[in-house]
């Protein structure tokens, strides 16, 4: 029995991994809805060194905030419970039941999921606010805009601001619809 709730166990996973890190991450990566995550997607890292933890690292996003690509990447699927009810039974992608072993085992030690609860809702204040969302996208918006059109004209027209779902950026109205929809998710969720 691995089980995170005996102490011997915990003591363990808590010497090789950064459970602060750990916490944060999952936090991150449910509420933002990443389609194609965690069995794919998840990044790991530390140091050479004697004594250090593993990390986790938020990379590839794309699949996230209303991209359009999956029902799961929408402010109304429910990623957290997709995470927490996978059993040792599951095996549907993206929610395997190894890709989520390590926070349901963590989750059932009762001061990390309360810690998780905790800091889940301080983020969802906190960080994720719609305030503070729609202020930092439309800060990068400004920051591009004047550049979109010498872009196209440069790359083309054809997928040359990139592609959400069937829908390619082939001018300016589509970029601006994805970042309505980008912070639509913000608002919504």
């Amino acid at each position: 029995n691995n089980s995170l709730v005996d102490d011997a166990n915990f003591q363990y996973f808590d010497d090789h991994v950064d459970v602060n890190s750990f916490l944060n991450y999952w936090i991150a990566m449910i509420y933002l809805g990443n389609y194609d995550w965690p069995a794919n997607n998840l990044t790991v890292w530390k140091e050479q060194k004697a004594g250090e933890k593993w990390r986790y690292c938020v990379a590839d996003t794309d699949g996230s905030t209303n991209n359009v690509l999956s029902e799961y990447s929408l402010a109304s699927y429910n990623t957290l419970d997709s995470v927490l009810s996978a059993v040792d039974t599951d095996t549907v992608w993206p929610y395997h039941k190894n890709s989520t072993l390590f926070l349901r085992k963590l989750t059932e030690r009762e001061e990390y999921r309360d810690e998780f609860i905790q800091r889940t809702c301080s983020f969802i204040g906190l960080v994720y606010s719609e305030q503070r969302a729609h202020y930092f996208a439309d800060s990068i918006q400004a920051l591009y805009a004047p550049n979109i059109e010498d872009h196209l004209n440069k790359w083309g027209s054809e997928g040359a601001l990139g592609a959400s779902g069937l829908d390619m950026a082939t001018d300016i109205n589509i970029w601006e619809s994805w970042i309505i929809e980008y912070k639509d998710f913000f608002s919504d969720r």
